[in-house]
């Protein structure tokens, strides 16, 4: 029997070669696994930049972290001035750790016989499936460059927890600051408002968690966005996993099961430390290698952030800057805007230093951008970002470096084999891989600004 148009070649259905071919062809070859959804800024916008050939190794990186001090003045014409020493900058070596993740999907032995049948067959059964890998891959290596080490969100203070035998034992269930739940038993958490990021939350049923403290592990069952509560079941420790201590209390970190000591130092961690060794390199004796910090204390203005964007100028900023909020901080924002916009403020003439400068009070698609001083700000709502935070990033002043930026080709497997038979299951599985880490020789020139709160809704 004659094989369907452009199967010419491929092997017979007992072997995954002909979809291996068509996953390259119909799919690699096009330049999708490129695609990153649009709000996923960093894994958009930061160029990967490689650095290393294996996973998980360490990169050496040089940073300058004070200036050139070796100048002489030469006087007048003629005159003869004996040249003062060379003052060379101090230099330190940041040591940068790649962190491995690799993200793995089933496909049933249907959508498979359905593939095989032809490149357009291939497109119809299995882009649903390839498509929602990737962009949960993307995303959760978006969350982990972001949040590496600093947790993805964090339980409320006061009495924001719950445990109950099931689930409709919640409702009546007596709130606590800590709670010891027993394997199986369900519990109800109210996420810390200041550390939520809507992006993180979003699809995340069925997602594993645990939190930093105790090792206490947990399944998402439900999430309601508006509230910011979790449902969730309590598992037991499995494998090497080491046992929980049982407590889960207001306070704690929540991370991805098994992420524990397995991250790198994402954006808000790179953004927010002041003091002590980062990257191997201490922070309280090199002051350029710190980011500028501000204090919001409350809700978030105009006239704040040319405050804070001044005091990164101030370190060395010199060009634009992408200012990343929560979108909510974003709208809390949007009244300000428009006084300054209709020039019913002077605040304007503090801002802006030309007539030129005023018009540059833009409202587009990606953002609202306007001039502070010679520096360009782009105030972009990025629903990335947790309430309490905002992020500057300097322009062309980040990257992503590691052995591999998302890719399909899993280290150690031969060339072109994606679709891995497994033993016991009636299916295929794909596989997607990826190890970097963020990194920015020039941290000094970057803003962070903290303590932001936003108007309880109407």
């Amino acid at each position: 029997m004659a094989r369907p148009a452009g199967m010419e070649g491929i092997e017979n259905s007992n072997s995954n070669t002909g979809l291996d071919k068509m996953l390259k062809d119909q799919y690699l070859s096009k330049g999708l696994a490129d695609v990153r959804p649009d709000f996923t800024v960093l894994m958009s916008t930061v160029p990967f930049v490689g650095g290393s050939e294996k996973a998980g190794s360490e990169l050496v990186w040089p940073v300058v972290t004070s200036r050139e001090h070796g100048f002489t003045a030469l006087g007048q014409l003629g005159a003869s001035v004996d040249l003062r020493g060379a003052t060379k900058a101090r230099t330190a070596q940041a040591k940068v750790v790649s962190y491995p993740f690799m993200g793995r999907t089933q496909i049933d032995n249907v959508s498979i016989s359905r593939a095989k049948q032809g490149p357009q067959a291939f497109v119809n059964a299995l882009e649903y499936k390839i498509s929602n890998l990737q962009d949960s891959f993307v995303i959760l290596n978006e969350q982990e460059l972001l949040y590496g080490q600093a947790g993805l969100g964090k339980v409320a203070a006061g009495n924001s927890l719950k445990v109950a035998a099931n689930e409709a034992g919640l409702a009546t269930a007596t709130a606590a600051a800590t709670v010891e739940p027993a394997v199986n038993q369900w519990v109800q958490i109210t996420l810390d408002e200041g550390e939520f990021a809507d992006h993180v939350w979003i699809g995340c049923e069925d997602m594993e968690l645990e939190n930093g403290a105790t090792g206490v592990k947990l399944r998402v069952n439900s999430y309601d966005i508006d509230t910011r509560v979790l449902v969730c079941v309590a598992l037991a420790a499995s494998g090497e996993e080491p046992e929980t201590s049982g407590a889960l209390a207001a306070g704690d970190l929540l991370v991805r099961r098994g992420f524990s000591g397995k991250v790198g130092p994402g954006l808000q961690t790179l953004f927010s430390q002041t003091s002590g060794p980062l990257l191997n390199i201490e922070q309280s004796t090199n002051p350029l290698w710190r980011v500028a910090q501000y204090d919001a204390n409350g809700v978030l203005s105009f006239e704040k952030v040319a405050e804070s964007v001044a005091k990164a100028v101030g370190r060395g900023l010199a060009e634009k800057l992408t200012l990343h909020v929560h979108p909510r901080v974003f709208a809390s924002m949007m009244p300000d805007f428009n006084t300054i916009k209709t020039g019913a403020s002077n605040f304007k003439s503090r801002i802006f230093t030309t007539s030129s400068e005023v018009k540059k009070l833009e409202h587009g698609v990606y953002g609202i951008t306007f001039i502070v001083g010679s520096v360009e700000v782009v105030l972009v709502a990025n629903p990335f970002i947790k309430v309490g935070h905002a992020f500057g990033v300097a322009d062309g002043e980040l990257m992503r470096c590691g052995s591999s930026d998302i890719t399909y080709k899993i280290p150690g497997e031969e060339d072109e084999k994606y679709f891995h038979r497994l033993p016991d299951i009636a299916g295929l599985e794909l596989r997607v891989f990826s190890d970097q880490a963020l990194f920015s020789v020039t941290l000094n020139k970057h803003l962070h600004i903290s303590g932001i709160t936003v108007p309880p809704p109407a």
